[in-house]
């Protein structure tokens, strides 16, 4: 059986009893309370939560009309069941209109029963429809309270292309002048045609399109905007597209700014790297233009290995700059015609080490002055100035040690003629995989005896 908890507006104990015992034939088990005046019924629903309340007409000092409107008052969600034998069919239907669910006679109680179904059911289908209703309401609520504080435009456009719908007007603009408005009255005409093949290969794709284009800002000028364009089929088939758009003329103009800053910054940098490059070629004229054959081959080489450009702008700086150091060297030294005795050699060593000082300070890429430090290391520990072996010398390093072996021995030099390109790429080829790293040794062969590299 069915629990049915139920309030008798009632001032007769022998009509309740009738009614309960129809409840019970009908297939409920019922719990009741009577009651027969306002305070009586306002303290009972104080304490207790009923399915259903069924009320008589009238009564000494209160009737079903008053007993409705402490429901009411109350905000008692129940069936308001209307059960008397002196109200008339008039009064009924008015009664129902101010708000009961039924009437039933008492003449016929048996009623009773089929009655109080269909008030529950209605109930239920009404409270499920007004959570439903709720539920869509706050989900708008929330939608709208997202969509107006967000700092980008949201439309939404009908296959038209007209607004149905805009989170922000811009500056003159309002809800009511824009909706129904084409979107490309406040598109740049230049923008038009993106704007309108994005929304046009949108819907018949059916896919997110990204734009950009110029509109009307809140400045009342023309702004650029970057845009997604979201089409959205509804029920009916009714094809609209939503339209996000971001502002993005200020990070545009930012971006410029500090593009602009960068190539001052990388036009500074050269021609520091340059004058540095030529203080120490006028040092030693007898190798003028050697750090800049160097550093031909070096990035010829990295290019061809297809190192990342950080690298490779890390080698052409480093090569321009790789014989800094031997500011510091005699300039006697440096020109001596004849083989350097021990000592004069040692001297010669320091100038990597001196390069690496020189320019560890400056503000330079990161591997610019260690590439200067070690560009005369060997893979099997015996170069110099630390004796570093093949995993501790970075790759700019060993492209730099074949570039400047290649380059020292084809070129003249003041205690011998050119050796020639042969005999320089004989020494790579000879030594690779003991003093020179295999992959660069392969790398710049290809390009002299594949590529037709020349200096």
């Amino acid at each position: 059986m069915k629990q049915l908890r139920v309030m008798m507006v009632e001032d007769s104990a022998d009509d309740c009893e009738l009614m309960k015992i129809a409840l019970e034939k009908g297939g409920y088990e019922v719990s009741s309370d009577r009651v027969e005046n306002e305070k009586v019924m306002m303290a009972a629903i104080e304490r207790n939560k009923y399915d259903v309340i069924l009320s008589d007409h009238q009564m000494p000092g209160f009737n079903s009309r008053e007993a409705l409107a402490v429901m009411k008052k109350l905000d008692v969600e129940a069936p308001f069941i209307l059960v008397s034998g002196k109200i008339g069919e008039t009064g009924a239907v008015e009664l129902m209109k101010a708000g009961a669910s039924d009437y039933v006679s008492k003449n016929h109680l048996a009623l009773l029963p089929a009655a109080v179904e269909r008030a529950l059911d209605e109930h239920k289908a009404n409270a499920d429809r007004k959570h439903a209703e709720d539920a869509v309401r706050k989900s708008e609520k929330r939608w709208k309270l997202l969509v107006t504080n967000i700092p980008d435009y949201v439309a939404i456009l009908d296959d038209d292309d007209r607004y149905i719908f805009l989170n922000h007007y811009a500056k003159g603009y309002s809800e009511k002048d824009v909706t129904g408005n084409s979107v490309y009255d406040y598109v740049e005409p230049k923008s038009i045609p993106i704007f309108r093949d994005a929304l046009k290969w949108g819907r018949s794709e059916n896919k997110k399109q990204e734009f950009e284009h110029k509109a009307l800002g809140d400045e009342g000028t023309y702004r650029l905007f970057e845009d997604v364009a979201i089409p959205i089929t509804e029920e009916d088939g009714v094809s609209n597209i939503i339209v996000v758009s971001h502002d993005i003329t200020d990070r545009r103009a930012a971006e410029k700014e500090q593009a602009r800053s960068y190539r001052q910054l990388e036009l500074t940098l050269e021609g520091t790297v340059n004058a540095l490059s030529a203080v120490g070629e006028h040092r030693d004229p007898y190798t003028a233009g050697h750090q800049e054959r160097v550093t031909q081959l070096a990035c010829a080489i990295a290019e061809e290995m297809k190192l990342s450009p950080e690298i490779y702008n890390d080698i052409r700086i480093a090569g321009k700059l790789h014989d800094i150091g031997k500011i510091e060297i005699p300039s006697e030294i440096l020109s001596k015609p004849g083989r350097l005795t021990d000592i004069e050699f040692s001297m010669v060593k320091v100038h990597s080490r001196v390069g690496f000082d020189i320019l560890k300070t400056a503000e330079l890429p990161c591997q610019v002055a260690e590439i200067v430090l070690r560009h005369h290391e060997r893979i099997d520990g015996s170069g110099y100035p630390n004796g570093l072996k093949a995993d501790d010398i970075q790759i700019g390093a060993k492209i730099m040690a074949v570039a400047d072996v290649v380059e020292a021995m084809s070129s003249h030099r003041p205690y011998r003629a050119a050796l020639g390109i042969d005999k320089a790429l004989e020494e790579i080829e000879q030594n690779k995989g003991k003093l020179y790293d295999p992959e660069v040794v392969d790398a710049c062969l290809k390009l002299f005896r594949k590529k037709g590299f020349k200096f």
